[in-house]
């Protein structure tokens, strides 16, 4: 069987490229062979992935973070294909591992796909992009074009400055949504559609989450105020936010967004400009087979 190994030196800041040694290491003690091919620049790991079907590989394997996972993701599913993917996580959240169990660690993601265990989990559609983890509209787009400006360590406590600083200054968005038959319009602080149970690292936005359960969870918080954000992000460490009368909770297979503007996504944490004022949501029950421990990792959710 052939695999081909997709690296990201730029995840996490530039950080991700100190682990490689490790990496290559322990696949060289496994006798774990593979090809190499490192991404260069923003939707290089997608065409890898998409050529990589195409030559033919059965396992594709990406050491990054979240929005490399996303590029491999869409490389794959775009090709129509149907390799095995294996994630090493070198990013600085790395969050649908939390959902799938998987080791945060390099020597634990290494040994959980030299393993060969595998499941398979659900793909989320957001237009003509494919999402693994989560998409977002509305406050915590705005956090993430703050983040993207910032020139420091993309670090859990600079992430979390930024969101305390937006609780403050963010107006909301009005949003129309159409959950099969029924409608409704919204003043929102955001939408969360997940597939994983968590984004930026250690917020718990959906705790319900099932990557595998064949749909979406949508959390959708109205535009409160200030005080009562702040209630509402103090939860969400702990996924308790979900029991506030202002945080509605649905699962979904289908969903239609509309907005008074073209529609601003954050997809795995990169933002995405919709070029419409209407985007549909939809999800591809287990659509893609994922490397994962033979026994799940202790208090994650698979």
């Amino acid at each position: 069987m052939s695999t081909l190994l997709i690296l990201n030196p730029k995840a996490a800041k530039g950080n991700a490229e100190k682990h490689f040694d490790r990496i290559f290491q322990n696949f060289k003690d496994a006798k774990y062979d593979h090809d190499i091919k490192f991404s260069e620049y923003p939707l290089h790991a997608e065409s890898i992935a998409n050529d990589a079907v195409k030559n033919g590989y059965d396992n594709i394997l990406v050491a990054g973070g979240d929005g490399t996972l996303n590029e491999v993701v869409n490389g794959i599913l775009k090709s129509n294909g149907d390799p095995l993917l294996g994630i090493i996580p070198t990013g600085t959240c790395n969050d649908f591992i939390k959902a799938a169990g998987i080791p945060a660690d390099i020597q634990g993601s290494c040994d959980t796909i030299i393993s060969g265990n595998s499941r398979t989990f659900d793909i989320g559609k957001a237009g003509d992009r494919y999402f693994i983890n989560a998409v977002g509209i509305g406050f915590d787009v705005a956090v993430v074009q703050e983040l993207q400006k910032t020139k420091h360590l993309n670090s859990f406590l600079v992430y979390l400055s930024i969101v305390i600083k937006k609780i403050f200054r963010y107006k909301g968005i009005e949003l129309f949504i159409q959950n099969g038959k029924d409608q409704s319009r919204r003043h929102a602080l955001m939408l969360t559609i997940a597939n994983g149970i968590c984004y930026g690292g250690n917020f718990n936005i959906a705790p319900h989450a099932d990557p595998a359960d064949g749909s979406l969870d949508a959390i959708l918080i109205n535009n409160v105020s200030p005080f009562k954000r702040l209630k509402i992000l103090s939860k969400v460490f702990s996924g308790n936010h979900i029991k506030i009368p202002d945080v509605h909770v649905f699962k979904t297979d289908s969903l239609t967004i509309k907005s008074v503007d073209n529609l601003l996504l954050q997809i795995e944490g990169e933002l995405m400009t919709w070029l419409s004022k209407e985007i549909h949501i939809t999800i591809l029950p287990k659509r893609l087979k994922i490397a994962v421990p033979a026994s799940p990792s202790p208090g994650l959710q698979t």
